[in-house]
């Protein structure tokens, strides 16, 4: 039905009972009622004009979800993350020598069925696809309609800080309660221990919630536990406590991209 050039029907004087009806389905738009005044002439809608209704709220209903999942696919991802709104799984270039973007699929399809807040550990080399994986998980949870968000440490420690005394807390509340956390890049950016206090606070936060973390870091696990910041491990420890560990091996397709670059681009250069 098209709702935009919908126009209701027009009427025609039935002979038979007296009454207006339908041009179009013929039926009454009229009838005589017995309370509280009988034989008082209302109006009344017919098939045409209730089935129209009903695909008007329809519409809005749909223009409703249809903007809900736009701030929640808008809301989804830091300044940081941006370019990770567009990530999904049928962009894989199958040249990963990894079963990551497998599992990751896997994770997608059956998160409903995931129970006690179980979540990966994804670490290997610079540009491998991680950061791919993690957000074709939360493109493909989006579109489910759960509630995600991809940052980093250091834009959580940051946000934290912005937020006024007051509202401290509930800026942890709020990061423990989407459906999914991706912490991106997770190193040892941070080695104050009031940082590792407020990372400590937000895995703890989600962890008391059953809600899941992915990770995922350049690091090995060799390298990760190799520092002696006892403020570090706990945090590590919390997160591997609820993380399996995924290990992700490839080629750095960042490097590969800029040796070969944007034909066009290098053409302007006088490079090819």
């Amino acid at each position: 039905m098209n709702l935009e050039n919908w126009k209701e029907p027009g009427t025609y004087l039935n002979e038979s009972d007296g009454l207006l009806h339908c041009t179009e389905c013929n039926e009454p738009r009229q009838y005589i009622t017995k309370f509280p005044v009988a034989g008082t002439v209302v109006g009344c809608a017919c098939s045409c004009i209730n089935i129209h209704e009903s695909y008007v709220k329809l519409e809005l209903n749909a223009q409703g979800e249809y903007f809900k999942k736009v701030t929640r696919m808008q809301n989804a991802f830091a300044e940081t993350c941006k370019k990770a709104r567009e990530w999904r799984f049928d962009m894989d270039d199958h040249k990963s020598k990894s079963d990551v973007i497998n599992i990751c699929r896997n994770y997608a399809k059956n998160f409903d069925k995931i129970e006690n807040g179980a979540g990966l550990l994804i670490y290997g080399g610079v540009g491998v696809g991680k950061s791919f994986c993690s957000a074709c998980i939360v493109n493909a949870l989006l579109e489910k309609g759960y509630e995600c968000l991809m940052t980093d440490f250091i834009t959580i420690i940051n946000e934290y800080n912005k937020a006024p005394i007051d509202k401290k807390q509930e800026y942890i509340h709020k990061i423990a309660s989407y459906d999914l956390l991706v912490i991106d890049d997770l190193g040892l950016q941070s080695t104050t221990q009031y940082a590792y206090t407020i990372a400590t606070a937000v895995i703890n936060a989600r962890i008391m919630n059953d809600k899941p973390i992915i990770a995922t870091t350049n690091l090995t696990v060799q390298q990760l536990l190799g520092t002696n910041d006892i403020n570090y491990q706990r945090m590590l420890s919390r997160l591997f406590e609820k993380c399996t560990i995924i290990e992700y091996t490839g080629e750095d397709r960042r490097k590969k991209n800029a040796m070969n670059g944007n034909p066009e681009f290098l053409r302007l250069l006088g490079i090819k």
